[in-house]
């Protein structure tokens, strides 16, 4: 059994200091970016996204904490392709911990992608879990403490494996299904050959009887024509006894 990610999703929301000289318009969306991360905090996802669905792109780093925010929501609500461009986006950051995280998130995404693939589409997952390892270590590079990271490498790997294992087999399958299909048909031809032959073999066998049938036939009624020939002659060379007449 391949174990579950070491957590669904790294959940570390970006709290954004509002800073009193801010200009009015960016103030608001601050306040903003932190009420929906308190309403994500409470549990209240739908509202949380609604709220980081209505805020304009920002300037600066703020765009990327955004982002990221907004990735959290949409990973919880189960929006795994949504999730995953907002933590590829938020990982243009100069914060080393906002870029790490996204990293391994954007690995996360990608892990359940692979889960979900796992039972229908081996290749498809194989690739999707190759590219979240990439990812995790990429989340190692920024910040070589993501021990989270490092453990889901490790889960990766393995269940790459156990589907490589799975695709082996299921190939070694394939071929023996496919040999004894194949020697199936073989036998059948041959079945079917032989038949064929013993047809042709009792037709000419048939022939064969019939021939000397017609053959016995046409002796004998040549031998009854030789008779009655020879019957003929014997007739005709017989002298007539002529009857005295006293």
């Amino acid at each position: 059994m391949i174990k579950k990610l070491t957590q669904t999703c790294f959940f570390i929301l970006i709290s954004i200091a509002l800073i009193p000289s801010m200009e009015q318009p960016a103030f608001a969306q601050v306040k903003k970016i932190n009420a929906a991360s308190e309403n994500l905090l409470a549990g209240k996802v739908d509202e949380a996204i609604d709220i980081y669905e209505s805020i304009p792109p920002l300037a600066g780093g703020n765009q990327y904490a955004l982002a990221y925010n907004r990735g959290v929501a949409l990973y919880r609500q189960g929006k795994m392709e949504l999730a995953k461009s907002s933590f590829v986006e938020s990982l243009a950051s100069d914060d080393p911990e906002v870029a790490s995280k996204a990293a391994y998130n954007v690995g996360n995404c990608l892990f359940a992608g692979g889960l979900q693939k796992a039972e229908t589409q081996k290749d498809g997952a194989i690739e999707s879990l190759k590219s979240a390892i990439s990812f995790y270590r990429d989340a190692l590079s920024i910040d070589e403490n993501a021990t989270d990271a490092r453990a889901n490498i490790e889960l990766a790997y393995q269940l790459q494996r156990k589907l490589q294992q799975d695709q082996q087999q299921d190939q070694q399958q394939d071929q023996q299904q496919d040999q004894q299909q194949d020697q199936q048909q073989e036998k059948k031809e041959d079945q079917q050959q032989e038949k064929k032959e013993d047809q042709q073999q009792e037709k000419k066998e048939e022939m064969s009887k019939k021939d000397a049938e017609k053959m016995l036939e046409a002796l004998q009624q040549k031998e009854k024509e030789l008779q009655e020939k020879l019957q003929k002659k014997k007739v005709k060379g017989q002298k007539i006894k002529i009857l005295k007449d006293w």
